[in-house]
Order: C-alpha cells, then sequence, then structure tokens
C-alpha cells in the first residue's frame, strides 16, 4: 500500500503536467501532444497508486481542477513549491473520496 506521501508526490507530478500544458497556451502554443501524453501518464499513475481502477471516476475532479481543488497558474507563479504541494494534498483529499 502506498504512503501518503507517495499519493501526494505523484499528485504533484500530475498537477506539475497540467501545469505546464495551461503555461505553453497561455503563451499561445496549441501543439502539445507530447505534454498531453506526458499528462495522461502521469493521471494513470496517480490512479494506480491512489488504486482507482475505473479512471473515468476522476473525470470530474481532474478536468475541473479549478473547481474541484481551486488550482490557478497564477498561484503557482508566485510561489510554486508551496501551492503546488498544497494542490496535491487537496487533489488527494478529493481523490480519496471517490468509490475504489
Amino acid at each position: 500500500m502506498s504512503s501518503y506521501d507517495d499519493k501526494v508526490n505523484k499528485a504533484i507530478e500530475y498537477i506539475d503536467a497540467v501545469y505546464r500544458i495551461e503555461v505553453m497556451r497561455s503563451d499561445g502554443v496549441f501543439g502539445l501532444y507530447g505534454l498531453e501524453q506526458n499528462r495522461i501518464c502521469k493521471h494513470d499513475e496517480l490512479c494506480d497508486i491512489m488504486q482507482i481502477l475505473d479512471k473515468s471516476k476522476t473525470k470530474d475532479i481532474c478536468l475541473n481542477l479549478d473547481k474541484s481543488i481551486g488550482f490557478d497558474v497564477v498561484d503557482l507563479e508566485k510561489d510554486y513549491d508551496y501551492f503546488i504541494e498544497k494542490y496535491a494534498k487537496r487533489l488527494v483529499a478529493e481523490l480519496g473520496k471517490l468509490p475504489l
């Protein structure tokens, strides 16, 4: 069984992947295949460590991070280390509410 810290670290990787996509989009870059593939991989890893077998159950949370965990790119630009961990803990908590 994975520890809470392991779950938070995977959530950090996932949120970082989302953050990098959002930064590129804000800069006007839309050819993000490699970044999107990385995000998908991180999502799969996060589901695995959280023991979520039906990944579709995460859709409402992961596609709406702004609503589900208060995600804001501006916060990460201000203080990446503080906010990435804060968001990761929130994401782990929200995903932890899902039925396995």
